[in-house]
């Protein structure tokens, strides 16, 4: 159902979001956007656009069915995190002008790396419980709602 909602906004977004005031242009004088994948840690990575002559315009990423809307800064900057729990797929922007640039996302890190992702509707709770790696139950790496991990925790 959240899928579901995520396409209706982007559909409607550049109906509802009035554009910024930005001097006019012509695509010629406006260069392609550099943009920069860059892995973070826990099968995460930062896109990095940046267009000069974008200044202050709405710009949407899209990765697999993920969408992030923002604007470039006034150095015609734009940064956003994409979690690569869709694998190995394009990061598509799209600009207001409909040009669309892509980038290929998640190889380097998806190699590397091996997630579980539990989607639990139901109307009782879920008790999960996991143990790191060789850890003792009732020790520091012993994982529950009493004792969670983070991964920055554990990079540390």
């Amino acid at each position: 159902m959240r899928v579901q909602v995520l396409s209706i906004v982007f559909a409607a977004v550049p109906s509802i979001i009035p554009s910024p005031q930005t001097p006019s242009r012509t695509e010629a004088t406006c260069a392609a956007p550099t943009i920069e994948v860059v892995p973070q840690i826990a099968g995460q990575l930062e896109i990095k656009a940046q267009s000069p002559c974008r200044k202050g315009e709405l710009v949407v990423g899209r990765y697999d069915e993920l969408i992030v809307i923002g604007r470039f800064d006034g150095s015609g900057n734009w940064r956003f995190h994409v979690d690569c729990f869709f694998g190995d797929r394009e990061v598509e922007l799209t600009f207001e002008n409909d040009t669309r640039a892509t980038k290929r996302s998640c190889t380097a890190v998806e190699k590397a790396l091996t997630k579980v992702a539990i989607v639990w509707d139901d109307h009782v709770d879920l008790d999960l419980h996991a143990f790191e790696y060789a850890a003792a139950l009732g020790s520091d790496y012993d994982r529950s709602a009493r004792n969670p991990g983070s991964y920055e925790t554990a990079r540390g």
